[in-house]
């Protein structure tokens, strides 16, 4: 995950993006072999924040989501019991309008904080998105500082019907670490 952020006296702008792959073996059994399932995310997000107070900000933000998933197995055919391949993918992408708010410690304190949430979707893009994060951390010097805290964030995503319904119900979450770099 990486993180961009720009601002002045009114305004963030704010982008972010997320990559993630993941991959399992199948569990082997009489009738499978071997195989793999894959899962690869990508999303980039670009929001407008103004600054309500020092310390609040509300805005928007658009998040582009791309999921390809697949899987690859061989299996014993259960009928002619000889031997088969099957290996499916698909990729589905879509954007998810958000409405951001965020509070955060005042401008030139040495400990940090940041609480940020939002919420979208809408039927648009997925049916309801979502994220929380909390994080608490240090300034060590006008350039570098550290944070660490949580984060989840949620997708329910479902478009399509039949053997064309693509469904993608994800949370994510877990601690996370934030090294950032200030630019003057």
């Amino acid at each position: 995950m990486l993180i961009f952020e720009a601002e002045n006296k009114d305004w963030v702008i704010t982008s972010d993006i997320i990559y993630a792959s993941l991959a399992a073996n199948v569990k082997k059994d009489p009738l499978v072999l071997d195989g793999k399932l894959t899962a690869k995310q990508f999303s980039f997000e670009a929001g407008l924040l103004r600054k309500i107070t020092p310390w609040l900000e509300a805005g928007i933000s658009m998040n582009l989501v791309n999921i390809k998933s697949g899987f690859d197995v061989n299996l014993i055919n259960p009928v002619s019991l000889k031997p088969m391949h099957l290996d499916r993918s698909i990729s589905k992408t879509w954007v998810d309008p958000m409405l951001v708010a965020r509070t955060r410690s005042l401008p030139n304190k040495k400990f940090l904080y940041n609480v940020s949430g939002e919420i979208g979707g809408f039927g648009i893009g997925s049916k309801l998105a979502w994220q929380l994060e909390g994080l608490a951390g240090y300034q060590f010097s006008d350039l570098f500082y550290a944070m660490a805290g949580y984060q989840i964030i949620s997708m329910d995503y479902e478009k399509g019907s039949n053997n064309s319904n693509f469904v993608y119900d994800m949370d994510m979450f877990g601690p996370m670490i934030k090294i950032g770099f200030n630019l003057k």
